[in-house]
């Protein structure tokens, strides 16, 4: 059975993998811890963190026949073409190298297992076909590149750090600012909200008005009055 990332392991990854009933019995032997899921199937920690297992994610330096459905280098075969697969090299010309992992693997970019045709069975002796697949990986090949992309991950994390605590900061100070120049005007206002008044008309007022503003004539106006009794 394949090893499997425990999706509910927290921050430490832990793999776990299936046991057949018939090995539970050579588990607990060997001191590996067995428990059961809720439909009853058997499946343990211990076989996937053990120094051997394949949580390594290693080549398996076990290669196997290349199938005819992948294009392979011929030059770095053996005449027998049994080492296809068994070590760190780029097999199919195509810029990556990769090997096999074994028949279980965590790696986490792990492909499908390979498969035989009906053509690569014919040619093929019972052994050969009969040897159970293993799974393919670029992981245990990448070596230091994993650790350029590791500290590139860190450094890139690093930025967004520093700019997501400056942002905040930044946030929290000038927010402050904010608020006390608000919380100011408003006591100023006397913790009221701010009033606009709008003026409707225009008051002029002019000399040559005839009325005063109680409605009587003016002195002007009496006098004029005065002088046209006279004439008449």
């Amino acid at each position: 059975r394949n090893c499997r990332r425990d999706s509910d392991s927290g921050p430490q990854t832990k793999y776990w993998c299936y046991v057949d009933a018939d090995d539970v019995e050579a588990c607990l032997a060997n001191k590996f811890r067995v428990f059961q899921d809720k439909a009853k199937k058997f499946f343990t920690y211990d076989l996937c963190t053990a120094p051997t297992s394949s949580q390594q994610c290693q080549c398996s330096g076990l290669g196997a026949y290349p199938p005819t459905t992948e294009k392979s280098f011929e030059h770095m075969l053996w005449p027998n073409k049994l080492n296809y697969g068994s070590s760190c090299a780029d097999w199919n010309d195509n810029g990556h190298s990769w090997c096999y992992v074994g028949f279980d693997s965590t790696c986490a970019d792990r492909k499908g297992r390979q498969r035989y045709t009906q053509e690569d069975t014919k040619n093929l002796f019972a052994d050969v076909v009969a040897k159970p697949l293993q799974f393919k990986s670029q992981l245990p090949c990448l070596g230091e590149a994993q650790d350029e992309i590791e500290e590139l991950a860190t450094q890139r994390c690093w930025v967004f750090k520093v700019i997501a605590f400056t942002t905040i900061v930044a946030h929290l100070f000038f927010g402050r600012i904010l608020a006390g120049c608000l919380l100011h005007a408003f006591i100023a206002n006397r913790c009221t909200d701010p009033v606009t008044v709008e003026s409707q008309f225009d008051v002029t007022f002019s000399d040559d008005e005839e009325f005063v503003a109680g409605g009587g004539p003016t002195e002007d106006a009496e006098a004029e009055d005065k002088e046209n009794d006279a004439a008449r």
